[in-house]
């Protein structure tokens, strides 16, 4: 089997006096369909399991090399992006520079030798397909045969091009993707989510993976969504290598955060009265002079989790707004929800037929800087909603992003019965409530600050 720069060499040279048009391709492409060589998927491997062009393409292909390789790449508009084009912390916005950094140098890595797989995570907007029409343009500027295909778009040629009567098409068009000497799958978990899509999906990652084809995959589902299956393919410490690349750091609107300005005007951490209403006790005083300081920590470096429990009108609320109003001074991306409004608010913004506002509402809770759960436990809740509320708790502990909660819940004297989630869920959530290594937990005890009767003033 000849080598691919010798195949394509020799075609340049025969063609360098030929005038030949896209017209006399087509005439080639029932005869390559029928290729039984490579069965139309255009390449072979040799023994060394290197991709080689299948002699089929001397008859397909009557321009340059890197048009021919661009041709079958199908990379379309983004065929000029490359890595010069992708600017290295200039997405703050959508993705934390650090890792978008992490992120392009493993890109350009598989770019200039693409072997095992390379799997970019992270938010909408990061940059992860410009990195991975970068790579695709790289190896076609190298004469290296690459497939880049959208898996949405994907699954929408596979679909048009079967026939029940006569599946030829399909199964050359399939092979393609099967067997691409190297595949850029952009955009995994955004296609139809059918069976059939599904399942065909999962036959390309599993002889990709199989055969051990150098494949990138970008995607936007979080690590914890993800099917067993595909999960354990990303995750193969020899082969795979997956990058998440972080949320980045979006300057928030007051209106965004969730609390009015009068809310956040008159509960600051300042304001704050340590000392307690009239008739407090020295040890509670105590218990608020400690959750004052811990959420005096939390506010000027956001780091882990806080949870703040105690009876009605001890002034969590307080505390949880305050931190807001420092994370909002500092450019901190912060949303503060309390949650029966915030289950509501999923719960409106759900539609079947269109699930784009529910999935935009529900990546900015689960993926925002820090997010503030005011009064877990008083919600009243369905099977879906609780399941949602689980999904967000979750993320955050697996992702350790910065979240605050207040509820009336004593996690040391944790009753089901005290929390208005079924036991499927808040077994589970309170472990992680209760995980020492990530939870920062203060009780308050103190007369109700609502109380009218109290000869102190100070509001909560």
């Amino acid at each position: 089997m000849e080598p691919l720069d010798k195949i394509l060499s020799r075609i340049d040279l025969t063609n360098s006096s030929k005038n030949t048009t896209d017209t006399k391709t087509d005439i080639f492409d029932d005869e390559i369909i029928q290729c039984n060589i490579c069965d139309g998927s255009r390449w072979l491997l040799s023994e060394e399991r290197n991709p080689e062009p299948c002699s089929c393409q001397e008859k397909l292909w009557r321009t340059t090399t890197e048009t021919r390789i661009k041709k079958y790449s199908e990379i379309g508009s983004l065929s000029n992006v490359t890595f010069n084009d992708v600017r290295v912390g200039g997405y703050e916005e959508f993705s934390e520079p650090v890792s978008f950094r992490n992120a392009y140098h493993e890109a350009t890595g598989f770019a200039h030798d693409p072997k095992g797989w390379l799997v970019i995570s992270g938010p909408s907007g990061g940059g992860k397909t410009l990195l991975a029409a970068a790579i695709t343009n790289f190896l076609i500027s190298n004469k290296r045969a690459v497939r880049y295909v959208l898996s949405s778009n994907l699954i929408d040629q596979l679909r048009s091009s079967f026939d029940n009567e006569s599946d030829e098409h399909f199964s050359t068009l399939f092979s393609q993707f099967l067997d691409a000497p190297v595949l850029v799958l952009d955009d995994l978990g955004h296609q139809s989510d059918t069976p059939w899509a599904n399942e065909k999906l999962d036959q390309v990652l599993t002889n990709r993976f199989n055969k051990r084809l150098p494949t990138v995959i970008t995607t936007s589902v979080p690590r914890d969504e993800l099917d067993n299956r595909t999960l354990t393919r990303f995750s193969d410490p020899y082969f795979s290598k997956y990058i998440h690349i972080k949320q980045g750091r979006k300057k928030t609107q007051l209106e965004e955060t969730g609390i009015s300005p009068r809310l956040l005007s008159k509960m600051t951490l300042k304001n704050f009265n340590s000392r307690g209403a009239y008739g407090t006790s020295v040890a509670a005083k105590r218990t608020l002079k400690e959750a004052l300081d811990v959420a005096k920590s939390f506010a000027e470096q956001p780091s882990g989790w806080l949870y703040l429990h105690g009876p009605t009108g001890v002034g969590k609320t307080h505390l949880s707004v305050g931190i807001a109003d420092i994370c909002l001074k500092t450019d901190v991306d912060v949303i503060f929800r309390f949650v029966p409004d915030l289950l509501d608010q999923l719960r409106k913004t759900y539609d079947p037929k269109s699930i784009s506002g529910f999935d935009q509402t529900f990546d900015r809770i689960r993926n925002c800087e820090v997010l503030i759960l005011d009064d877990l436990g008083a919600e009243v809740t369905t099977s879906w909603v609780e399941e949602k509320l689980f999904q967000i708790i979750v993320h955050r502990h697996n992702e350790m992003l910065s979240t605050v909660i207040t509820s009336r819940i004593d996690l040391s004297d944790y009753d089901s019965k005290s929390i208005n989630i079924s036991t499927r869920f808040a077994e589970p959530i309170v472990s992680r409530l209760r995980d020492a290594h990530v939870v920062t937990e203060r009780y308050m005890h103190a007369p109700d600050f609502r109380y009218r009767g109290s000869k102190n003033n100070n509001s909560r």
